[in-house]
């Protein structure tokens, strides 16, 4: 009964083969049976479904081959062409008497059309109104509102009861209909009508329980989440999941909540486990030893260079090493204002999470074509060891000619035929850039000759005495180079 629509197993209780149309008696068994109808009372096929006992007989389904419940408007219609037929046959031979009774006959059944007709429509209604309901899950109180339309079918006034669910418009007007399809359905199509709708019943109390289970369990679930990031992937899976669309809205409403508010709580504990992981991996010294290893090439002043790049060589090639060999690039409008090069921001931020420094930058002062002065700095999110690191200096180039010692600042100098090294080693960020904030250390080696500084002395006083001179002695290389080349 539950696996097949009550429109189905109705038919199958009360209709005819599909396309099977009435038989058609000829006059001579139509005549007698039409005679019936003068002393023939009326017959409820329900309790508001009135028809002449003649069309209920055994006799009326021997004529036509089927019962008078079934008739559709169009066999009603035959039934009356036929007692026409027939009365005119019988006005032919002068048969008044015969005629008068057909035509008797013929009225009866027209009365009778219209309230087989209602019961045939409220026979599809309910049937149909029956499977709408059975087959929607949804809502929590279906049980209930199935066992009221077995009792409305039953002919009981449930309008009170049905008051008090909070169910929607359409269920309202489906145990209506049912409660009007008492009076107008045979018994026996009630009986299959309230047995479609207690198998429903029993299938909606499972399958709400069923839900009910899975709610809960979802609800347990949730108590469990972790307090980690997978937990955050947890809640983003339970906040689907499907059980959510068929519990009430309110219920949906407060697990949702509670998933929102655990989503919250579980940020800010990652974010706390983050910071503080953060914070120690902060305070540990950073292995700076190391990396001045991989950082320096030579092992005296005089031969000293950051990695190949120093002093003395051309300013294109220092640019092909930043470029091929460091993967670096140039700010904005390239090295025209200012010779920097750093890394790219994805390096930037690789370096940071993986050696916990920027990467370094870069900045050239040139002597015409060549490079006469190279500063490297580089910063690193933990503190340095100033200690290990002056020893590890002072073993590769020897005993610093200048030394300046401050509390979380170390300046080391070397001069050595014609090439002078700077190493500072700070426990603070040395540049004043906002993306250097976060660090927490810094290391800035210079190398400049000692071509360089005089140089940079001869172009100060070329620069000095081209200020001490009249404009209107000054030519106009004179201004380009004071324009561009002093400051």
């Amino acid at each position: 009964m539950s696996r097949i629509s009550a429109v189905a197993f109705i038919s199958s209780l009360v209709l005819p083969a599909a396309g099977q149309a009435l038989e058609q008696p000829d006059c001579t068994r139509l005549e007698p049976w039409a005679k019936g109808f003068a002393g023939s009372k009326p017959t409820a096929l329900a309790p508001k479904v009135m028809v002449p006992g003649q069309l209920t007989g055994g006799k009326a389904v021997q004529l036509f081959g089927q019962p008078v419940a079934t008739w559709s408007p169009t066999d009603f219609n035959a039934v009356r062409r036929m007692l026409n037929e027939c009365r005119r046959a019988a006005r032919k031979r002068h048969d008044r008497a015969t005629g008068a009774r057909l035509y008797k006959a013929m009225h009866a059944v027209s009365r009778a059309m219209r309230p087989v007709r209602d019961m045939q429509q409220l026979r599809t209604r309910s049937a149909r109104v029956v499977d709408n309901m059975v087959g929607y899950h949804k809502v929590p109180e279906l049980a209930q509102v199935l066992a009221l339309g077995g009792r409305a079918l039953g002919g009981e006034d449930v309008t009170g009861e049905l008051g008090r669910l909070d169910i929607g418009r359409s269920f309202r007007d489906h145990i209506r209909l049912l409660r009007r399809a008492h009076d107008y359905l045979p018994s026996g199509e009630i009986e299959a009508l309230q047995a479609r709708l207690a198998a429903g019943r029993r299938e909606a109390a499972q399958a709400q329980a069923d839900i009910r289970e899975e709610f809960e369990a979802a609800k347990r679930q949730l108590e469990a989440v972790p307090m980690n990031r997978q937990g955050l992937q947890i809640l983003q899976r339970l906040n689907r999941l499907p059980v959510l669309n068929k519990v009430p809205q309110r219920d949906a409403v407060a697990f949702r909540t509670a998933v929102m508010h655990k989503r919250r709580l579980i940020s800010y504990a990652v974010r706390r486990q983050r910071a503080r992981a953060e914070a120690a991996r902060a305070a540990q010294p950073v292995p700076l030893k190391r990396r001045l290893q991989g950082l320096f090439a030579g092992d005296q002043v005089e031969a000293v260079s950051i990695r190949g790049v120093r002093p003395g060589i051309t300013y294109a090639e220092a640019r092909q090493r930043m470029q091929r060999e460091w993967r670096f690039g140039t700010g904005v409008g390239g090295d025209v204002l200012s010779k920097e090069y750093g890394p790219l921001g994805r390096d930037v931020r690789r370096y940071k999470q993986q050696q916990r420094r920027d990467g370094g930058m870069f900045e050239f002062e040139t002597m015409d074509d060549r490079v006469g002065r190279v500063q490297f700095t580089e910063h690193y999110t933990g503190p340095l060891r100033m200690g290990v690191v002056r020893d590890w200096l002072v073993e590769r180039f020897g005993k610093p000619d200048r030394q300046k010692v401050a509390p979380s600042d170390l300046t080391m100098s070397w001069s050595e035929d014609g090439t002078n090294l700077q190493v500072r080693v700070a426990n603070h960020a040395l540049l004043r850039w906002k993306a250097r904030t976060r660090y927490k250390s810094a290391v800035a080696v210079t190398i400049w000759s000692d071509d360089y500084t005089e140089f940079v002395a001869r172009a100060k006083a070329r620069c000095q005495a081209l200020r001490n001179k009249p404009m209107s002695q000054l030519s106009m290389q004179d201004r380009l180079d004071l324009l561009h080349g002093c400051r």
